[in-house]
């Protein structure tokens, strides 16, 4: 905070010369003054002896051209006392004339001291004014570094803020590129994905489609060389027929019981079909491979047709008879892909297509 009084002692205007002076010799005038009105006093109270001369006049007139008497002291009686009343006048307008000097210049002193008493509160109401005025500028000064402050305050947040908006949005975008990049490299690799899974569902249908082939063409083959054997088997049972007959009778009807024995033998394996406990064998394979939980308390039934190749390798399986139950049915179905091949009939042979039935218990 700032000094008053230094501020009033700098910017104060410069004091008149000479009031000490003036002062002084107010006091010197006042003195003086008081010793002539001391001295007056004196003089008027002081007590005057007054000398006077008797003389007698006659009072009846002289004659004419007579010698005159006593006139001439009296008129110089007369004139002293016309001397003295002029002096005492002279001396009371002296002393009127020196206090009225006295009084003017008392007059003046007091003038002058009210003028510098006057002058003397102008310029404290000036010097009030200017540190008013100056205490206001500085008032208004501190205002305008306060609103300066704020200003430049405030100024600054928006900054911070509008760089924190820069920043979240370059995030963002930075986010949005790399959702985007992901998603793009997602859908790359479920293209890819899609397109492996594609090529080998085709390579699996190509394969099954020739292995299908391989198995028909192994099929005919096999149907060609079993008519063949049949025919073979059957012009060699003609003539041995036709050896039998010519022998004669008995022979041929122990022949044809011999027939029959080696037919009901071989079962249904003689007509060309598989063996009566081939399905059971199958089904002993298929089943340990078979995982199902959603045990229901009932027991589905699901038929399924197979065929494989010569060497028993599974070819293609499709259901030809559902049990409604499809958990049950995939199930069967898994258990025959991961069986993967099937087991061989008596006479060590596959056949191909073949029915098996599946149940739950």
């Amino acid at each position: 905070m700032l000094d008053t009084t230094a501020l009033r002692d700098e910017f104060a205007p410069p004091r008149p010369r000479g009031v000490g002076k003036s002062v002084a010799l107010a006091l010197l005038v006042h003195v003086g003054l008081v010793g002539l009105l001391a001295l007056g006093v004196n003089w008027k109270s002081d007590p005057q002896t007054a000398v006077y001369d008797a003389e007698i006049w006659d009072m009846t007139p002289s004659q004419e051209g007579g010698p005159k008497g006593p006139a001439a002291p009296a008129r110089e009686a007369e004139t002293r006392n016309e001397a003295n009343t002029a002096n005492a006048d002279e001396a009371i307008r002296v002393a009127r004339e020196q206090q009225a000097r006295e009084a003017a210049q008392q007059a003046a002193a007091q003038r002058q001291q009210r003028e510098a008493e006057r002058r003397q509160l102008a310029e404290d109401k000036q010097q009030q004014a200017q540190e008013r005025e100056r205490a206001a500028q500085q008032r208004a000064e501190q205002t305008r570094q306060a609103r300066e402050q704020e200003a430049e305050i405030a100024l600054r947040k928006r900054e911070a803020e509008k760089q924190k908006q820069l920043q979240a949005e370059r995030q963002a975008r930075e986010q949005a590129a790399k959702d985007k990049a992901r998603e793009q490299q997602e859908a790359r690799a479920k293209a890819q994905q899609d397109a492996k899974a594609a090529a080998e569902a085709k390579a699996d249908a190509a394969a099954r489609s020739k292995a299908e082939a391989a198995a028909k063409a192994q099929a005919a083959k096999e149907a060609a060389a079993k008519r063949d054997a049949d025919a073979a088997r059957k012009a060699q049972l003609d003539r041995m027929r036709a050896l039998a007959g010519s022998a004669g009778g008995g022979d041929g009807a122990g022949a044809s019981g011999g027939k029959g024995t080696t037919g009901s033998g071989k079962d249904a394996k003689s007509r060309g079909g598989p063996s009566s406990g081939y399905a059971a064998k199958v089904r002993a394979k298929v089943r340990p491979n078979i995982t199902y939980n959603d045990d229901e308390g009932d027991s589905p039934r699901t038929d399924v047709e197979v065929r494989a190749a010569p060497d028993g390798t599974i070819t293609a399986r499709r259901i030809i008879r559902s049990s409604g139950n499809r958990s049950w049915d995939q199930a069967v179905l898994r258990a025959i892909d991961k069986t993967d091949t099937l087991p061989k009939d008596i006479d060590g042979s596959v056949p191909s297509p073949i029915v098996i039935e599946f149940r739950l218990r």
